[in-house]
Order: C-alpha cells, then structure tokens, then sequence
C-alpha cells in the first residue's frame, strides 16, 4: 500500500502542473497583440467568448493544483500550502522588493514603497498566491510611473475587515480612461511592454491581472481598479480570509 501511495504521489506531482511560479508556461500561447485593424463585431464576440474560456480554465487549473498541493503536504511530502500564520506586511515587503530589482534593471530607477496599516496581522491564506498577486500590481503600477516618469514611490494600504484582507495599491502612473478599464481584464490586451519578463512567473505582459483576479475569485475575493487618467490609479485587492478551519 505505501509503495503504491508513493507512486501515486509521483504521479499527482508530475501531473500538478506546477504553481504559479511556473505560469508563463501555461500561458504562452495566449496571444496578446492588439490587432493593427478594428475588429468585426464576430471576432469581438469571439474574442470575449475567449476570454471568458480562459478565466474558467485557469480557475480551474487553480483548483486542481490546490488539491494537488494539498494532497502531497498531506502526505508530509512538501510544505502546507495554507499558511495558519501568513504575514500581509512580510509579503508586501518580499513582493516590493522583487519588483524594486526587476525595476532597477529595466529602467534603472530606484523605487520607494510606503506601506500604511497592520503590518503585523495574520490571517489564513495561500501565501504564494497574495505574494503573486501583489507582484503583479506592483509592477503594473512601476511600470506606468516609470513611463511617465513620474514620483517613483508607490502607496500600499493593508486593511484588516472582519471577512476579508484588503489591499490599495496607489501610483501616479498617469492612469487611463475608463473605456480601458474593460481591456484590463483581457487575455489578449496589454498596455506596454513586459516588465522583466525573464524575471519569472508572469512579469508582465498583460496577463497578470486577470490571473490575479482569477486567484482572487477563487477564495471569494475580488480585484478591482480606480483609475484618475492624468494622475494615477488605484488598485484594490480583497482577499476573502480563510478561516481557522481551512
């Protein structure tokens, strides 16, 4: 019996996919080129039937490797992907300084994060899913800044609710219209270049945000974006709060 819940350990592992960490991987394929012609309104239907496609499928990817994960941390084999003890304000400062480097290299500025709130509460949650989360806006948000050459210091507020963990993101990155805010949620739309792309797990290239949303939904979170075109945006990650019990 142990050899053969050994085997199938082997099995669940190789098949799991990998975390997030190895993202870029499952999404390469996904084209995200606006095209050079205005669209008809088939290929918009078909393109947002697409999208709709993709968000179920990566969701459910996210489950599958949770019960993965959580089948081989069972058996003793990997770390407990649910953390009873996850620090907010630990993996804001882990995120920050990931991107700080990644900034550093691709438009030689140095960044400032001033962090506002409990940076000593914790909650239940799957730390590498928060830690990518907010990789991901922060390096939306250092990205705009460094377009527009703006102030180089980004706001992060950590707000402790009764059900959830909140998260605000704030640049002066210029932001953008709100017709755009509809792209933002696209696989196939990105407003810039990637930053970093070689850095790791999804570094751009407009595919982190609806995959941190995705990650967000999961749970019962959401992720929504507040954007002031000619000054900034505002970037708000709810995290639902998983309860002792998880």
């Amino acid at each position: 019996r142990a050899k053969r819940a050994a085997a199938f350990a082997a099995v669940v592992s190789r098949g799991g996919g990998g975390g997030v960490a190895t993202l870029d991987t499952k999404i390469n394929g996904v084209e995200t080129k606006e095209p050079s012609y205005a669209p008809s309104k088939a290929e918009t239907a078909a393109r947002l039937q697409l999208d709709r496609d993709l968000e179920r499928f990566f969701t459910a990817r996210v489950g599958i490797r949770l019960l993965t994960e959580h089948y081989l941390a069972v058996r003793g084999d990997i770390a407990p992907l649910i953390d009873t003890s996850c620090n907010p304000g630990e993996v804001v400062s882990a995120a920050a300084d990931d991107v700080k480097q990644l900034a550093k290299r691709a438009y030689g500025t140095d960044f400032e994060f001033d962090v506002h709130g409990d940076k000593d509460l914790t909650i239940t949650y799957v730390t590498k899913h928060m830690r990518y989360a907010l990789g991901e806006l922060f390096k939306n948000a250092a990205r705009a800044v460094a377009e527009k050459k703006s102030n180089p210091r980004i706001k992060v507020v950590i707000a402790d609710g009764s059900e959830d963990l909140a998260f605000k993101v704030c640049d002066e990155g210029g932001g953008f219209s709100r017709p755009m805010r509809h792209n933002a949620w696209s696989w196939f739309w990105s407003s810039g270049p990637p930053l970093g792309r070689s850095a790791g797990s999804g570094a751009g290239g407009g595919l982190g945000l609806p995959m941190t949303r995705c990650l967000a939904r999961y749970f019962g979170g959401e992720l929504s974006l507040r954007p002031l075109e000619g000054h900034g945006t505002d970037a708000y990650l709810h995290l639902a709060k998983l309860g002792v019990g998880a």
